[in-house]
């Protein structure tokens, strides 16, 4: 996977900057941090011709992925590591998209493609064990996406992905638990980088282009409970974000 240093910096971004039709995810408690990677076997960006395209990370229970919990977002607490079935570092994440439209504006970023989940049910499911608070492995969260974002500049490979959706599973032993959360809203945010895939100005997700898949790449950033906030705001932020990555990516 690609240029992880820059995700810092765009998943800081991606909550306050807008363009075409952003969803602006804001966490508001229960944050879980991801660094999700797909490497073989599932194409991690599959542009299927003239059907939806697909975006899928399968849950790998050695990729190690989800590494931390914070119960108190963002203004304080600490966070609990989370383990993997073999008590390693780093749990599971497992992601389902579908793209079926775009809405890019000409200028300044002009890739810019809306979605939603493909599954029937949750189409986001982190899981692991949190042996800080008695949690052994097994799901932690689980969200039903009905919206999706991936926006960026033509021509390159690391993008914003942003998703809101429904909890509708969340482990009753995470400290600060509320039977409430299940059927409230979620979100995630942060950035999505291929490897050996760029997709042009202007793309469509509903034209057939060139049969590129692209086999690996990753999506690092973090999901919890929160809400989407379309709103008009500047973009230098981002535009700043995505130019920093873009030279690492280049070094």
């Amino acid at each position: 996977m690609k240029n992880l240093l820059g995700i810092a910096t765009v998943v800081a971004v991606a909550a306050t900057v807008a363009q075409a039709a952003p969803l602006v995810p804001r966490i508001t408690s229960h944050d879980f941090n991801f660094g999700a990677s797909e490497t073989a076997n599932t194409p991690f960006y599959d542009p299927r011709g003239a059907d939806a395209d697909w975006l899928t990370l399968a849950a790998d229970h050695t990729d190690r992925e989800v590494t931390a919990f914070w119960e108190i977002w963002p203004v304080g607490g600490f966070p609990l590591p989370i383990f993997n079935a073999a008590g390693l570092f780093g749990g599971d994440l497992a992601l389902a998209l579908q793209f079926d439209g775009e809405d890019a504006t000409a200028n300044p970023l002009d890739v810019s493609l809306t979605g939603s989940g493909r599954n029937e049910g949750a189409d986001l499911i982190i899981s692991g064990a949190i042996p800080a608070a008695g949690i052994a492995y097994g799901p932690l969260l689980a969200i039903d996406i009905n919206a999706a974002s991936l926006y960026g500049y033509g021509g390159t490979s690391s993008f914003v992905l942003e998703t809101a959706g429904i909890i509708t599973f969340m482990n009753p032993n995470l400290p600060g638990f509320n039977p409430n959360f299940i059927g409230s809203a979620a979100v995630s945010r942060g950035n999505i980088d291929f490897q050996e895939l760029a997709l042009p100005s202007g793309y469509d997700p509903l034209v057939r282009y060139a049969d590129v898949f692209a086999d690996g790449g990753g999506y690092s950033g973090e999901a919890g409970p929160g809400f989407a906030v379309p709103e008009p705001a500047s973009l230098a932020t981002l535009l700043l974000g995505l130019g920093i990555m873009a030279r690492r990516r280049n070094a």
